[in-house]
């Protein structure tokens, strides 16, 4: 998964979250 590398991976366009979350926070 990337979210080990610490990239940020959560964008509102691929998981619809408002913010840009850093690898490794699952909002649902």
């Amino acid at each position: 998964v990337r979210s080990m590398k610490g990239l940020l991976l959560t964008f509102p366009t691929t998981t619809g979250v408002r913010e840009p979350q850093t690898g490794g926070v699952l909002v649902s």
